[in-house]
């Protein structure tokens, strides 16, 4: 099921409020939301969407998936990306693909060259619903050499994190397209 993940992500789809909206052979239908920020500074950021893969029998997984621009990076399945809230209360989700030197991705630019990797996090309905009612203050994502910390408050520190916000933005629009049965010739 989950490399139905990167499979599905290789597709392209123009649908106006997600990225993508499919199906595979095995009749299982894949709805990928549009990109938001995770945090971004002056050197790093990363985005994320949100997914959900749903078998012709209706069972769904919600994946929360990652764009991580920091540096090189190798991460296995099972390594954790934690978010922590403002009450401190801490949310773990595992990583599911196996993200090995081969899987980075750059980007040449004059002054630098960025590297992305793109780890995939097994989520629940009720896990996307209480980040999106809660105040994520810091996140630490895992990886097979260590791990990278980052608050998420913004520049001034004073504005509160906008990532509930947009994770629940991103859900509604995968829950409103889930909604519609697609066609032929949808989007053509």
């Amino acid at each position: 099921m989950f490399v139905l993940v990167s499979v599905f992500l290789s597709t392209v789809c123009f649908a106006q409020t997600v990225l993508m909206d499919t199906y595979s052979e095995d009749s299982t239908r894949m709805v990928v939301s549009n990109s938001k920020f995770l945090y971004q500074f002056i050197s790093c950021y990363t985005t994320f969407n949100v997914c959900c893969i749903k078998t012709k029998s209706g069972k769904e997984t919600w994946v929360l998936r990652l764009r991580i621009c920091e540096k090189k990076m190798t991460i296995s399945p099972g390594r954790k990306l934690l978010l922590k809230f403002d009450n401190g209360e801490i949310m773990s989700l595992d990583n599911n693909l196996d993200i090995g030197p081969a899987d980075y991705e750059y980007n040449v630019t004059s002054s630098k060259t960025e590297y992305f990797v793109s780890p995939s996090y097994v989520i629940t309905e009720d896990q996307i619903e209480k980040i999106t009612q809660g105040n994520i203050v810091k996140v630490r994502i895992e990886y097979n050499a260590g791990y990278i910390d980052r608050e998420m408050r913004g520049f001034t520190k004073k504005k509160p994190s906008k990532f509930p916000e947009y994770l629940s933005e991103l859900y509604h629009d995968v829950k409103t397209a889930l909604k519609k049965e697609r066609s032929i010739t949808d989007d053509f």
